[in-house]
């Protein structure tokens, strides 16, 4: 009898733990999934505004970028310093301040996973900047723009093992890679959007 009492109290115990962990698990399910990142970390080098003219400015001019939380820079050393404190997801260069960057540290960051953009930048251009003789194999249009316009590029290996491999034999990129280029038109969001997917697409490499 009293083996028989023991008996149904472990059964009655294993019963409520059995509840309690359905439950748990049915809490735990019902628990939104965790939203994917999306302050990401944008340094913009603009030129003074008021050196700009309309077609030369972005759309609602780099406060507009601002507000979406890209980091204006004024100047290529304080791009590099702040690189430095902490690696940006995306770089973004205005076709004024190009002579005034370096175009090496340009490619090293490129070649590091960064998004690399530029506003008045023709692709072609920008794969001079970005080192990259693939993007030129790309077939752009460039006598279609209308400034402003906007370009961008950004490339990472595969770090699967037979994606380099087979990458090595053949000498073919296995990886990430997005690129492509467009006018702003009435505002800045689509170019907001794009560089936010592009940085993206690259973390989930």
């Amino acid at each position: 009898m009293q083996k028989r009492r023991k008996l149904i109290l472990l059964l009655s115990i294993l019963g409520i733990v059995g509840i309690v962990l359905g439950m748990w698990l049915q809490s735990a399910a019902a628990l939104p999934a965790p939203a994917a990142k999306s302050n990401y970390r944008i340094l913009y080098l603009a030129p003074e505004q008021n050196g700009l003219q309309a077609s030369e400015d972005v759309p609602g001019s780099s406060q507009a970028l601002q507000g979406e939380g890209f980091q204006i820079v004024s100047d290529f050393t304080s791009m590099k310093r702040q690189t430095e404190q902490q690696q940006p997801d995306a770089i973004v260069l205005h076709k004024k301040l190009l002579g005034k960057v370096d175009q090496k540290w340009i490619a090293h960051q490129y070649r590091k996973g960064v998004i690399v953009a530029g506003i008045n930048i023709t692709m072609r251009e920008l794969a001079t900047y970005v080192d990259d003789p693939d993007i030129l194999q790309g077939n752009w249009t460039e006598d279609w723009h209308k400034k402003p316009y906007y370009s961008y590029a950004g490339k990472k290996p595969s770090t699967d093992a037979s994606s380099v491999q087979e990458s090595s034999r053949t000498g073919l990129f296995a990886g990430a890679i997005t690129n492509g280029t467009d006018n702003f038109g009435a505002n800045i969001k689509p170019f907001v959007s794009t560089i936010k997917l592009s940085i993206q697409s690259l973390e989930q490499q």
